[in-house]
């Protein structure tokens, strides 16, 4: 008899799993499950051209990778979590996008957002202020990131937002597109792949990012950075300005204690061994109280 019971309890629980694992998603081959305490549901790559139904307790999706041709309108209002990594949305609307107030991470990347909408509209996310980190960045053969600017006021209310990943636009305006008293801390323009364009560094190309303890630069055909083009960023911690081959080793020597910084440079190959040769910069970690570039 107790082992009856046993068996009846097991069978129980097994369709209860069961069950659970069916419940976040009318599509059965979604993945669902706890992610920080939050019920998860993940769709990506399953070359989907519409989202599915979600259930009502779902606050985490991720539709990567698939088919969609713009943002998934009305999933679920409460969620705080959407990843549309790697689809076609082109041309996203600002009034979907609104919908998701709750919203505090979100991706959006790699999916040609800046060869579609070359010219975004004023105050896109501006709905979004819970919204802590952000990724837009495309590198798609279409985008002309040399003569493009960002849109004015384009970031403008996000005032939640910690962590974002863009394109580094040619005409580097983010003092025009960032509000000044935004709360970024990490600032990425590029990582692996070329999407940044930005060749001059002036004292007030990055001084609207005044909380920035962490500036990517990897790869962006940097050839000169003013002298202090860095002075009003005193919690910047991390500044990498990997890979721009073109960038003198010359301009950054502007520090009046040079101890302050610890440098890595790898010499390129077949330069010289004069003091105008050029460097790849691997990593620059300056410490929290430092006086370089003003």
């Amino acid at each position: 008899m107790t082992e009856e019971v046993t068996f009846f309890f097991l069978l129980v629980a097994g369709l209860a799993n069961v069950s659970f694992a069916l419940s976040c998603s009318s599509e059965l081959r979604c993945k669902c499950s706890y992610v920080n305490n939050m019920l998860t549901a993940d769709c990506s790559y399953l070359h989907l051209t519409k989202p599915p139904n979600f259930t009502k307790y779902v606050r985490r999706i991720d539709l990567s990778h698939n088919h969609l041709f713009e943002i998934p309108i009305n999933i679920l209002l409460e969620i705080v979590f959407l990843n549309l990594k790697g689809n076609n949305i082109r041309y996203p609307q600002k009034s979907t996008l609104a919908q998701y107030k709750h919203l505090k991470w979100l991706y959006i990347n790699d999916n040609c957002l800046w060869e579609g909408l070359k010219i975004w509209p004023s105050r896109f996310f501006e709905n979004l202020t819970k919204l802590e980190f952000l990724t837009m960045r495309d590198n798609c053969p279409g985008i002309d990131e040399i003569h493009m600017m960002y849109p004015h006021e384009g970031f403008y209310g996000l005032s939640s937002l910690k962590h974002i990943d863009v394109n580094g636009l040619g005409q580097g305006n983010f003092g025009d597109a960032f509000e000044k008293n935004n709360s970024i801390e990490i600032l990425t323009l590029s990582i692996e792949a070329s999407a940044c364009q930005i060749y001059n560094i002036k004292k007030d190309t990055l001084s609207v990012f005044k909380k920035a303890t962490n500036i990517t630069l990897f790869n962006c055909h940097l050839k000169y950075i003013e002298k202090g083009a860095f002075a009003t960023l005193t919690e910047l911690v991390y500044l990498d300005i990997t890979k721009n081959t073109d960038l003198s080793l010359s301009v950054l020597f502007s520090c009046r204690q040079t101890s302050v910084l610890k440098w890595t440079f790898t010499r390129l190959k077949n330069q010289t061994h004069n003091q105008s040769s050029k460097y790849n910069i691997k990593r620059t970690i300056p410490c929290r109280k430092y006086d370089c570039f003003n």
